[in-house]
């Protein structure tokens, strides 16, 4: 099924994303609110840098597995995208989180050859990893057509 890490990723994101959204939409929304939403997108960013600095430390030490490694840095890499400030910006790190899940999908295959994942879990990684490409294009078309 889905685990802890998944489910609460999901969460954060769809929080962040919540607040962005409400920052952005004007509605009772000034300078001072926008900029506070940046504030505790930064702050978010710079928690997630530590959780990924500790996650590799993990992995090297044999405590955490390279899922755990790759899952702490894709969710710094949604939170990297949320501070873009730029199209190109947003580009590069929408093809680092490609990349991410690539590898993700990769491990996840060899795992499910081992037996230590299930089926589910082995086509859920390559499911992630489609729609980072989905995204990836959308971003690239915004990009071209000057929408930001």
């Amino acid at each position: 099924m889905f685990s802890f890490k998944s489910i609460s990723l999901a969460a954060t994101l769809a929080f962040a994303t919540f607040m962005l959204a409400s920052a952005t939409s004007g509605q009772n929304s000034g300078p001072d609110s926008a900029a506070r939403v940046r504030e505790l997108l930064a702050e978010k960013r710079d928690v997630l840098a530590s959780n990924l600095t500790y996650a590799e430390a993990q992995f090297a030490q044999g405590v955490f597995h390279g899922r755990d490694v790759l899952d702490a840095q894709l969710q710094l890499l949604h939170a990297e995208w949320m501070l873009a400030e730029s199209a190109a910006e947003r580009v590069e790190i929408r093809e680092s989180i490609v990349e991410n899940r690539r590898t993700n999908e990769s491990q996840l295959a060899e795992r499910y050859l081992t037996g230590d994942v299930s089926f589910r879990e082995k086509t859920d990684g390559a499911v992630a990893r489609i729609d980072a490409e989905i995204a990836l294009v959308k971003e690239v078309n915004r990009r071209s057509d000057g929408t930001e």
